[in-house]
């Protein structure tokens, strides 16, 4: 299903959004969230990449077809794996710090073809 859920089960504090073509390109929100909160599906979909790098940490990348995909970066533990189908709102991992991060956080995009574009134009913020 199309990424149209909060990805938290809390509203977490948007401290960054989506910046393009700046110097200080941001691809998606960064949601200032406790360490260890649950981090959920923003709808259901494939698990087509899991793993750490040196920029994400341990991230999440969901397939929702039709060329949607998001990605969930920064956390402390992910609880998926490599194709895996996982339903709308299911935890995915849990928020941490790992990665390019100064503090617990997570790293959220929805990419539409490959291409990033504003998570808010898809996901509310619980009030």
């Amino acid at each position: 299903t199309m990424p149209a859920t909060w990805p938290l089960t809390e509203r977490g504090f948007v401290t960054q959004g989506l910046h393009e073509g700046t110097e200080r390109d941001h691809p998606g929100l960064d949601i200032a969230v406790a360490s260890d909160s649950y981090i959920r599906a923003a709808g259901g979909g494939t698990i087509i990449d899991v793993g750490e790098d040196a920029v994400y940490g341990r991230f999440v990348v969901i397939d929702h077809d039709g060329g949607y995909a998001t990605l969930y970066g920064h956390a402390s533990a992910n609880l998926v794996t490599l194709g895996q189908v996982v339903r709308e709102r299911q935890i995915i991992a849990l928020s941490g710090s790992t990665g390019r991060s100064t503090g617990p956080h997570l790293h959220f995009e929805v990419l539409v073809d490959g291409a990033p574009v504003d998570p808010l134009t898809f996901v509310e913020q619980p009030g």
